[in-house]
C-alpha cells in the first residue's frame, strides 16, 4: 500500500487544540470515521525543524508546554468547528532527507470502550432492562454519555457482563438482537441508532463532483441460508405447587405425546437446559447450498432469532456491493460542510450504472501531497439496518440533477466552536 508523503505547505483548515492552545500547521492529516469501527480516529504530522539539529532530542514539535505527549486530551477542528474530542494514543518521531516530523494519532473518547471491560467492581447482571439504560450503566465510569433515537423495545429479561469482554463487545451482543447500530458522535456520546437517518452534505455524481470510483461486487461473504440458533429460558418457569389428592380422580387414558427431538442436542429434548430457538432467512441470489450459522450469545426468543437471521442476510447482501469515491476537498454542498458517516446520499454513477440512494458507511478526510481529499465508502442503505430498503439500483430520480462541483471554504479558528 502506498504511503502518501507530506504536503509542501501545511493546511490551516484542520487544527489540534490542547488546553486551549491551537496547532494548525499540519503537513499530513488523516481523519477517519467508519461504521465498521466504533471510534473515529485521527493521525496528524507536523515538521519538527526546530529539533532537527544537535543531538536529535525528539519529544514534541512545540517547544512551550510540550502539549503533544501521549495521554493528553485533544480536540480536532475543521474550519474552526469541533469535529472530534479524544485522547492522543501514540506519538511517533521520524527524521530523514525531508527533515524531521512528529506524528500523533488517537481516537475519540469512546476508544476506551473498545479497549476496556465494564467496571470489574460493578454489577455483572441486570434484569428487566432496556438496551440504552444498560449502556448508560456500563459506560458511566468512562464519562461517556448515551443517546438513543430509535425504538429498542422490549426490555431484555436479563443482560449480563461476561468476564473479560469489553464494553463494546458486551453491548454489541444485545444490539444485534434489536438490529441497531452502535456508533459515536465523535465528541463524547455513544449513539444507539439505525442507518441513514440524515441526508449527506451533497449528492455523489460520477462523472461530476467525484473524481474517482472503485467498485467491488463480492459474493465471498454471502450465503444461501442464514441460521441463528439460541436458547431461551427453560420452559415452565417455576414448578407449580403440588395439587391435593382427589380420591375420586381417575387415571388419564394416555400420557400426552412428546415431540420428537430435532437433533441429539440436549437443547432439543423436552426438559433440557432450555427451549431451543432458531431463525432462518434465505438469500435468493445465492442459488447453491451455502449455509451460514450464528449462535446467539444471549438468551433469545423465536422472534429475536428470526429478526437476527433476516438482518444478517440483508446486511451481508448490502455489504457485498460497495463503492469507494474520491472527492476533491474537505467540505461539500451549498453549506460547505464535511461529509459525515451514516448519512444517505443519492448516487448517480453512469459508469457503474447506479442511480439510487446509498449509505455513506465510511468517511476518510486527508491532506498530503495530493492536497485535500475525502474518500467516501458507500454501500446499500440496508447494510446496517433492520428493515429492507429494496432494490439498490431501482430508486431512480426523475431526470439527472446538475452535477455539482466540489469545493472548499477555508475558515478561521474559533475557540467557542460547536460540534459539526
Amino acid at each position: 500500500m502506498r504511503v502518501y508523503l507530506p504536503a509542501k505547505i501545511p493546511t490551516r483548515r484542520i487544527a489540534l487544540r490542547i488546553d486551549g492552545k491551537v496547532i494548525d500547521r499540519w503537513f499530513r492529516v488523516e481523519l477517519v470515521h467508519d461504521m465498521s469501527e466504533l471510534s473515529a480516529s485521527f493521525e496528524l504530522s507536523v515538521h519538527d525543524d526546530e529539533r532537527a539539529v544537535g543531538a536529535w532530542p525528539w519529544t514534541t514539535p512545540a517547544g512551550d508546554g510540550e502539549p503533544m505527549n501521549w495521554g493528553r486530551k485533544a480536540e480536532i477542528l475543521i474550519d474552526g468547528k469541533l469535529w472530534l474530542i479524544g485522547w492522543i494514543d501514540d506519538v511517533c518521531s521520524d527524521a530523514g532527507d525531508r527533515g524531521g516530523f512528529v506524528t500523533i494519532s488517537g481516537r475519540d473518547l469512546t476508544g476506551d470502550l473498545v479497549d476496556c471491560p465494564p467496571d470489574p467492581r460493578g454489577k455483572h447482571e441486570y434484569k428487566s432492562i432496556m438496551l440504552d439504560e444498560f449502556a448508560r450503566k456500563i459506560c458511566a465510569p468512562f464519562g461517556i454519555k448515551v443517546k438513543c433515537d430509535v425504538d429498542i423495545k422490549p426490555a431484555f429479561p436479563k443482560c449480563t457482563v461476561e468476564a473479560g469482554e469489553t464494553v463494546i463487545s458486551c453491548l454489541a451482543k444485545y444490539a444485534k438482537q434489536r438490529a441497531v447500530v452502535i456508533t459515536t458522535d465523535r465528541v463524547g456520546t455513544l449513539l444507539i441508532t439505525r442507518s441513514g437517518k440524515e441526508k449527506a452534505a451533497d449528492d455523489i455524481m460520477f462523472p461530476g463532483n467525484v473524481t474517482k470510483v472503485r467498485a467491488t461486487f463480492s459474493a465471498r461473504e454471502r450465503f444461501s441460508d442464514y441460521f441463528v440458533k439460541g436458547q431461551s429460558e427453560k420452559n415452565g418457569g417455576r414448578r407449580p405447587a403440588t395439587a391435593a389428592l382427589d380420591a375420586n380422580a381417575e387415571p388419564l387414558d394416555e400420557a400426552p405425546e412428546q415431540p420428537e427431538p430435532a437433533t441429539d442436542s440436549p437443547l432439543d429434548k423436552p426438559g433440557g437446559a432450555g427451549a431451543h430457538v432458531m431463525g432462518h432467512a434465505r438469500d435468493p441470489d445465492v442459488t447453491r447450498w451455502r449455509p451460514y450459522i450464528s449462535m446467539s450469545r444471549t438468551q433469545a426468543q423465536d422472534v429475536d432469532a428470526q429478526k437476527q437471521a433476516e438482518w444478517e442476510m440483508r446486511t451481508r447482501r448490502a455489504k457485498g456491493d460497495k463503492m469507494d469515491y474520491a472527492y476533491s476537498g474537505i467540505t461539500a454542498g451549498p453549506d460547505q460542510k464535511p461529509w459525515l458517516m451514516n448519512t444517505v446520499a443519492f448516487v448517480e454513477d453512469d459508469y457503474a450504472g447506479l442511480s439510487s440512494e446509498q449509505l455513506i458507511a465510511g468517511v476518510a478526510i486527508s491532506y498530503d501531497e495530493r492536497g485535500e481529499l475525502t474518500r467516501l465508502r458507500v454501500t446499500g442503505r440496508e447494510a446496517f439496518d433492520l428493515l429492507p430498503v429494496g432494490d439498490r439500483r431501482s430508486q431512480k430520480k426523475s431526470g439527472k440533477k446538475g452535477k455539482s462541483k466540489g469545493g472548499s471554504k477555508p475558515g478561521g479558528l474559533d475557540s467557542t466552536a460547536k460540534p459539526l
